[in-house]
């Protein structure tokens, strides 16, 4: 039995960007995404949340350790 390989792979790679920053770049070609915003200290976070239009917020730390969980 001849088993014929395929022509070519698909190459594939693998980005490892902050959430923000794939964000903006969905948002560059039109797709839309949650608002947020990027603070780089806890004072920048407070000034950020006094001026949402709605007393809740969420804060979520974004490190690139290689996945959730790791």
């Amino acid at each position: 039995m001849f088993i014929r390989k395929a022509a070519a792979t698909a190459a594939r790679r693998q980005l490892s960007i902050h959430e923000y920053m794939s964000f903006n770049l969905l948002n560059q070609y039109g797709v839309k995404t949650p608002e947020g915003h990027m603070a780089t200290s806890p004072e920048q976070a407070f000034d950020i949340a006094k001026n949402l239009p709605t007393p809740d917020c969420v804060v979520k730390a974004q490190v690139l350790a290689g996945g959730r969980g790791k």
